[in-house]
């Protein structure tokens, strides 16, 4: 029986399980053109009968940070060269056709670090008084990512390991907030 290993086996028949690392033409969002990149698998195969794959972009740690990066620590089991981290707040939605290989899988740390992401933001969310439709959100955070990266980038930058001044939970529920009042005025 071929498998992911053996000659002969095509990557793009395989099933991919969350925190699977992929290599995928990863699409910009801000113009119709793609790049050739690892992306993490985020989905789970609930989507795969639906012929759809969620993955988030994977980036040189060298890149100019995103608040909600996380350092990827095992670089060998994931199958990267290079220091490199995982977007979460850069999302597409694929067909697995499209996925040109697996790369590796991330350690069980960063993907606990990554999990903890997704879950506070969806909990606040879920949790709020009126929460956005996931679709709806995601939009919406597409949308606005773009400014509020440069308002963050805007931020002057301290020593290289401070602390931020405050906690991440307070971040997210801000952004957020912010999403809802769009989706609110924009209903």
């Amino acid at each position: 029986m071929d498998g992911p290993d053996k000659p002969g086996h095509d990557e793009r028949d395989s099933h991919f399980d969350a925190f699977d690392i992929v290599v995928v033409p990863f699409p910009y969002a801000d113009r119709l053109a793609e790049k050739r990149r690892p992306a993490l698998v985020i989905s789970n195969r609930k989507l795969a009968p639906l012929g759809l794959i969620r993955v988030a972009m994977i980036t040189s740690a060298d890149n100019e940070p995103g608040s909600c990066d996380v350092a990827i620590a095992d670089l060998a089991s994931a199958g990267l060269s290079a220091p490199s981290v995982v977007r979460p707040a850069k999302i597409a939605c694929i067909e697995p056709l499209r996925i040109q290989r697996r790369a590796g899988r991330l350690d069980k740390a960063t993907a606990r670090a990554v999990a903890q992401l997704w879950e506070m933001l969806n909990s606040i969310n879920r949790f709020s008084g009126h929460p956005v439709p996931d679709a709806r959100l995601k939009q919406l955070f597409d949308a606005l990512w773009r400014e509020l990266e440069k308002k963050v980038g805007e931020i002057p930058k301290g020593p290289k390991h401070s602390k931020p001044n405050r906690p991440q939970q307070e971040i997210l529920e801000e952004s957020v907030s912010s999403v809802r009042r769009s989706a609110t005025s924009a209903g």
